[in-house]
Parts: structure tokens; sequence; C-alpha cells
């Protein structure tokens, strides 16, 4: 049975498409068809793209069966692409951003662009690895296809490249008395920095770490560390067992080091 005549797997691919907020209501029959099925995405991206196809052999003619969907030209050439996708990763395309589940059509829909399907198989599989956006395989895609002597693998490192680095930030909350900051403040009085700033070299020699920033507030001292400065922090406080909210009371004390 041709799809348009079968209302039930026609209206999932409507509903798929996100047609029930876009179909016009003179399609006799279709909007009835639509009212009856809940607005869900019952269909993978894959099995659109079989449906599509479909589609077009019944109707012999594309344009009909674009006049058939909801969709503009463009969309409609992504699904149709979709069939050149390696059948290793057909059903592990998704609709929405790429996770563990799977890529997300638009990722794919650019990876579909390689021919060779080892290549596609390399990328689908560094997307889901590396969780690659839209514009990340896109990048990947054409600068294999300018650069066809670089690999697929190349491709991808070079594209990692671009990524920012992200560096981890801790923020450590530490009580100071008013005795702490009147030591502080007699210290003061042999060198030209501010307050904070001794108190962060004190901590930074004590911890032997690099602190990123320190900012008093009253009796109240924000300290800014890297990855590798909080675990010195962490490993301090395990080695002299103090309380974190009376480490800078400890540090004004006499122990050994």
């Amino acid at each position: 049975m041709p799809l348009l005549e079968n209302p039930q797997r026609y209206s999932k691919l409507l509903t798929s498409l996100k047609a029930h907020d876009k179909i016009s209501t003179n399609q006799e029959g279709i909007q009835g068809i639509i009212d009856d099925v809940k607005y869900e995405r019952t269909l993978s991206p894959f099995t659109c793209s079989m449906y599509i196809e479909e589609l077009i052999s019944d109707l012999e003619d594309e344009n009909l069966a674009l006049q058939s969907l909801p969709i503009k030209k463009d969309m409609f050439e992504n699904f149709r692409r979709l069939q050149k996708i390696s059948p290793k990763f057909q059903h592990s395309i998704v609709w929405k951003t790429t996770s563990e589940l799977g890529v997300s059509l638009s990722a794919a829909t650019n990876i579909a662009k390689l021919e060779n399907l080892d290549d596609q198989e390399y990328l689908f599989q560094a997307t889901l690895d590396h969780k690659f956006s839209k514009d990340e395989t896109d990048h990947i895609v054409r600068l294999k296809k300018t650069k066809p002597d670089l690999s697929i693998s190349q491709c991808v490192e070079q594209v990692k490249k671009f990524r920012p680095v992200v560096i981890p930030i801790y923020y450590v909350i530490l009580d100071i008395t008013d005795e702490n900051l009147h030591k502080l403040k007699e210290l003061q009085q042999h060198t030209d920095k501010k307050i904070d700033e001794i108190l962060k070299e004190i901590i930074e020699n004590k911890i032997n770490c690099k602190a990123r920033s320190l900012v008093i507030k009253g009796n109240r001292l924000a300290l800014n560390l890297d990855d590798e400065g909080y675990k010195n922090f962490e490993q301090f406080i395990q080695k002299w067992k103090v309380d974190v909210y009376d480490l800078i009371s400890f540090f004004f004390r006499d122990y050994r080091k």
C-alpha cells in the first residue's frame, strides 16, 4: 500500500517531522489524522529517511514528495542524504544533540557527505566519543575534502586542537579572625604589599600551590585555586588534620614542616 494511502504510517512520518503545527488543512483528511496522534517523534531520523524514499518511489516525483511533507527542501535533502550512511550507524542517529545514545541528525548529515564508508564509521565513532557538534563535524568533513591526503583521523585531531581547554577552578571559603587580620597588618608594616597579597603568598608557601586569586571581605576570604592547587590544598588538610575553617589561624601558629 502506498504511504499516502496508509494513514497510520503517514501520520507517524508527519508527526516525527513535527508536522502538527505546519500541516495545511486543505490536504484532505490529513488534519484529522494529525489530531488523533500525539505530537511525538515516533520514528527515528533514519526511519523518516526510509519513509521519504518510499514516498518518492510511490509518487515517482521528488517535487511531489516534497510538497507532501511539511519540511523545506534543504531538510528534505538532509533526510535523503542519510541513505548514504554506513549501515553500521544508520540506527545510531538521534533527533537532539549527540550523546551516548547516538549522533545528532545535523551531525550525521555532515558525516554522510563522506563517500568512504570507513571514514564515515571512524568519524561516527569519534563524534560519539568526543561529542562533536554539528559545526565540528562539518569542519572535519570539509577538511577531509579540501585536503584528501590527510587521513580522517588526522582531520579529527586537527579539529580537536581548536576546542577550548576547560580548566577546572575551585573556590575555597575560609574564616579569618580579627587576630589574624591584626597579624597581617603587622606584617604589612614591613612591606608595600596589600594584606590580601601577603596572605596569598603565605598560603602558596605553606600549601605549595599557586593561587589564582584571594579576596578578603570582613572575616571571610575566598581562595581561587586550579586543579593542582586544590589537590595540594586537600593533601595539606589531611596531612595536618586541621579544620578548614581554622586554616588561617593554623598558618600563624608554630608547627613543624
